[in-house]
């Protein structure tokens, strides 16, 4: 049986910043994007929105939880 490798300090921290990044490009793309963007109706710009913020949060936890235990 295979052991699992657990990934070192310093790609934890590489994956936490990339998912950070992640988090800020989501965030403009739904949040930023629709207030700047062309969106043909009310339905598509709150639903952008509701997807930029959402996955926004997801990276973000993701990168946090990467993150746990890392001294800076």
């Amino acid at each position: 049986m295979r052991q699992k490798r657990k990934l070192g300090v310093g790609q934890r921290r590489l994956l936490a910043e990339f998912s950070a990044n992640m988090a800020v490009a989501w965030f403009a793309g739904g949040g930023v994007g629709v207030v700047l963007g062309n969106t043909k109706t009310l339905q598509q710009g709150v639903l952008m929105i509701i997807a930029g913020l959402a996955f926004g949060f997801v990276f973000l936890f993701y990168g946090l939880y990467l993150s746990r235990g890392i001294r800076v």
